[in-house]
């Protein structure tokens, strides 16, 4: 195995790390083993935002592995409380969706009851029945604090399809809709 040294903050000591798994008796398993559920935890919750997860695994010393484990605690926990609030931002279209914007995705897709987000069909697709082309027109205009913004509105979230359905709004009003609320 390589040996290689990295000062992690410069009142500690260097910390000893090394490529490939070490042997048995330097693992740490306990230590070893939090590292790799933590290192989990945090992947699974930044996937969700469509995020990429951590960098390729390192193995540590024991020492040094209970600093990391510990650090991917502390990493996983606030990558669970950044996927809450990213999805009440982008999922919880009850609490900020305006009623007329309501209206207007239950007559488009909803039938009467709540708005289809997923809606697709050959003409039209998500919840507020956009055409291919106003998504793929307007998807540049809206507020890019929402996007990545997918290439087709049915997989958009709720708060993507409003802010693109908002881009047609401030430039068509509401003549856009066959249903306007």
């Amino acid at each position: 195995m390589i040996a290689a040294y990295a000062q992690v903050k410069p009142d500690k000591p260097p910390v000893t790390f090394r490529i490939g798994k070490p042997a048995t008796s330097e693992r740490c398993p306990t230590a070893q083993k939090a590292i790799g559920f933590y290192r989990h935890k945090y992947a699974a919750h930044r996937e969700r935002m469509n995020l990429t997860g951590p960098v390729p695994r390192v193995w540590y010393d024991c020492d040094a592995a209970r600093r990391r484990a510990d650090e991917w605690r502390f990493k996983a926990k606030e990558a669970f409380f950044a996927v809450r609030a990213w999805t009440r931002y982008h999922y919880a279209w009850q609490t900020w969706l305006p009623r007329h914007w309501v209206r207007v995705g239950s007559c488009e897709t909803g039938y009467g009851g709540d708005p289809n987000w997923h809606h697709a069909n050959s003409s039209y697709q998500g919840a507020f029945g956009f055409a291919t082309s106003s998504w793929d027109g307007f998807v540049g205009s809206a507020d890019p604090k929402a996007g990545p913004y997918p290439s087709e509105a049915y997989l958009a979230t709720p708060r993507q399809q409003y802010e693109v359905a908002l881009a047609i709004y401030r430039r068509y009003g509401m003549s856009g809709w066959g249903c306007k609320g």
